[in-house]
């Protein structure tokens, strides 16, 4: 064998060696870590009693970790007066006291799954340890869930405050006695609290201060103070719904004559339809010493805007006019405030010679896959006269049998017309309004055919083949009484919602739903008002009992789910 040859095939050996071993290389930088750290160990040890009072703290970890997100991720209850001292040895984070540790106190260390090593790995599940500087550990605890915009919602501050020393908690001014943070599934537990009355706060808390700022982060209220005493040291499934709330009273912001007989008043925000429509929360007076205001004969909005609130009135003349609003709250039960609830306005002669005409209904004109219990809506620019809407009323289907049904007008500018059965599947309906009048006796005309006085409009049902269903039981096992009302609403689709009301525990079924992924909950109408209030903090107001179902429901074309049960406890 020739050298030329050994060289060759030497040569093509190392050229197959070094392609196989770079076949087994792992990209530069070595392997991806995506192992989520550990707590190896804590000093003091969980449970340890009699702990001395300037022991540090210490919290070792499986690997280096992102210190500043870590040591957000800390909380210690009950919460110090003064801030700890945090540093860093290796992979062990020091927590050291400013001020020497309370005799015979409880103390909480928790670690929320914020805490991550420096490749952004979190913490399965929070972690948390308890020790005393006395001779025992307190032993209340209090555990549930919280949510937000209908989902569980992880990485929320759950906020304890005792009464026994402050019975006017303001989570704005006010830290908490005790913290700890929701883990990933929206679940929280409190452990170690001693014995008194508590009032929860759940906040989201953006900047991690432990004080809530109403117009930046999402609060929720509980539906009472719980007293843990001897006899009840544990609660559980205490649940909260958060929202953004608004602290600052409405004002009226300006007011406006459009003709002789009809006000347009504009406020900073939107209005509560509570109390919105009721005529005496208005009175115009002709001057500063008429005591007898014009009469108020109408209420009404346009569409959704809860911010403008029209007025159809005696009539006036062309002089200054003085009108006072009272009894008017904004989404958030915050009052008009009374020191921007009055305007002077100057009256107008002119006489209101426009058509009527509809902004907006639903359905649409042309719309498919209407629901069969659906509402007819219609939303007009003005009041129309209630007896020529009712009388000029018809809707048939496509075999012109007549649909009968009652008219709603809760807005005297928006008509709903309810079937008094479902519509038909796959069947085509017609909707014709005719000789349609305003106050004025001004007739209805179509935007784009001036001459055209008649409304006409035209929607499909969906096909019942293509719909589900879902039955179940809802049980109050709890001491409140008021009407539960069961809502499922669809994840994809927040405006699809189904609503069920019941008197007392008893079965539902909800028919004819559009298949999808769905949230269900239940609430207790304790005030019998028709929403769900979620409570006040100051002046502290309970939230109305809630309950969410804890799965999301696939509801399937063709298919009942069944036995879906909720319980109030």
């Amino acid at each position: 064998m020739s050298v030329k040859f050994l060289i060759k095939i030497l040569t093509f050996s190392l050229i197959l060696l070094s392609i196989n071993c770079a076949k087994r290389e792992f990209p530069s930088g070595g392997p991806v870590d995506v192992t989520p750290p550990q707590i190896l160990e804590v000093f003091p040890a969980n449970s340890s009693l009699n702990v001395d009072l300037s022991a540090k703290i210490t919290i070792t970890f499986s690997k280096p970790m992102a210190k500043e997100k870590t040591v957000q991720s800390i909380f210690i209850t009950p919460v110090p007066e003064s801030p700890f001292k945090f540093r860093w040895k290796k992979n062990s984070l020091i927590l050291e006291p400013s001020k020497p540790l309370e005799k015979d106190k409880t103390y909480v260390i928790n670690i929320g799954t914020n805490a991550q090593d420096t490749h952004n790995n979190k913490l399965e599940k929070s972690y948390s340890f308890a020790f005393s500087t006395g001779q025992k550990l307190d032993s209340g605890s209090i555990s549930g869930k919280v949510f937000f915009q209908d989902k569980a919602e992880k990485g929320v501050s759950i906020w304890t405050y005792p009464l026994s020393k402050n019975k006017d908690t303001n989570p704005e001014v006010d830290k908490p006695e005790y913290a700890t943070l929701s883990g990933q599934n929206g679940e929280y537990t409190l452990s170690y609290l001693a014995k008194d009355v508590y009032r929860l706060f759940a906040v989201k808390d953006l900047n991690n201060d432990l004080l809530w700022e109403p117009d930046k982060e999402p609060l929720g209220v509980t539906t009472k103070d719980l007293n843990l005493t001897l006899d009840t040291l544990s609660f559980s499934n205490i649940v909260f719904e958060l929202i953004l709330r608004d602290t600052t009273a409405p004002q009226l912001v300006s007011c406006q004559s459009l003709d002789k007989r009809d006000v347009r008043l504009e406020f900073d925000e939107s209005l509560s339809p509570r109390g919105l429509y009721e005529k005496e929360n208005y009175k115009i007076y002709s001057d500063s010493l008429s005591e007898k205001s014009l009469n108020v004969e109408l209420v009404y909005i346009k569409g959704e805007d809860y911010q403008k609130v029209y007025l159809v009135t005696d009539e006036m003349s062309k002089r200054k006019y003085r009108v006072i609003v009272q009894n008017l709250t904004d989404l958030y039960g915050n009052k008009l405030d009374q020191k921007f609830n009055e305007w002077v306005f100057e009256g107008s002669e002119s006489v209101d010679k426009s058509p009527l005409r509809i902004d907006s209904t639903y359905p649409g004109a042309g719309d498919v896959n209407i629901p069969l219990d659906a509402e007819i809506k219609l939303f007009f620019e003005k009041p129309p006269e209630k007896n020529s809407a009712e009388k000029g009323f018809i809707l048939k289907d496509s075999l012109e049998e007549r649909v009968e049904g009652k008219f709603l007008w809760e807005n005297p500018a928006e008509l709903v017309f309810k079937p008094d059965k479902v519509l038909q599947g796959k069947m085509k309906y017609e909707l014709t309004l005719k000789d349609l009048v305003d106050l004025w006796g001004n007739p209805y005309v179509a935007f784009d055919l001036e001459a055209d006085t008649s409304f006409k409009l035209g929607f499909i049902t969906v096909d019942p083949d293509t719909l589900s269903s879902i039955s179940g039981r809802v049980e109050n096992l709890s001491q409140n009484k008021g009407e539960i009302v069961i809502d499922l609403k669809k994840i994809e689709k927040p405006e699809l919602s189904y609503e069920k009301k019941l008197k007392e525990s008893g079965d539902f079924k909800f028919e004819n739903v559009f298949p999808g992924k769905y949230n269900l909950k239940a609430y207790l109408d304790l005030n019998g008002n028709g929403v769900l209030d979620l409570g006040k903090p100051l002046p502290f107001e309970p939230a109305e009992p809630e309950i969410f179902y804890p799965d999301t429901l696939n509801l399937r074309p063709r298919w009942e789910t069944e036995g879906v049960i909720l319980k109030f406890r």
